[in-house]
């Protein structure tokens, strides 16, 4: 994996035309800056070469959020929200990932559920599916909605 790393922001947009943090998971390269967590942008890298291309923003970058290495309790941040009422439904992070406010650490979680309750061939099946709920529910006799309950359950552990 080539990182390219860029002193701020302008420079980053003059030379790549983009808005930095981002991954070409294709070429294997990471755009970003200096004080940037270098760990999500490598997951969508290795994640592209090894899963296939992630379909669904909830997936693609929950991956990245729940490995990026980062020293903090995903599920306890998810707890967080949810005691707030801001954890974004299950629903939401499947169809409107990019508009829903929490998106990053509600999906980060929830990915991390799906890991610890299905396990990481489970995982392998979900992650190209363009409709990985209906895919869950092939495979496990549930869809990601109806797993809803279950991952509150959970958070409740951290």
């Amino acid at each position: 994996i080539t990182v390219f790393l860029y002193k701020d922001d302008a420079q980053g947009k003059q030379l790549t035309g983009a808005s930095l943090d981002f991954a070409d998971p294709q070429n294997r390269r990471v755009h970003q800056r200096w004080n940037s967590f270098i760990g999500h942008e490598m997951v969508h890298v290795i994640a592209h070469n090894t899963l296939q291309y992630g379909q669904t923003g909830v997936l693609g970058e929950g991956i990245a959020v729940w490995l990026n290495g980062q020293f903090h309790s995903h599920h306890g941040e998810a707890k967080k929200l949810l005691a707030e009422g801001k954890l974004p439904t299950v629903k939401d992070l499947l169809e409107r990932f990019r508009e829903v406010e929490n998106n990053y650490p509600a999906a980060g979680s929830f990915c991390g559920f799906l890991l610890e309750t299905f396990g990481l061939e489970t995982f392998k099946e979900l992650y190209p599916s363009s409709e990985p709920s209906v895919k869950l529910k092939a495979l496990e006799g549930q869809s990601f909605e109806e797993l809803e309950g279950a991952w509150h359950d959970h958070l409740q552990k951290f």
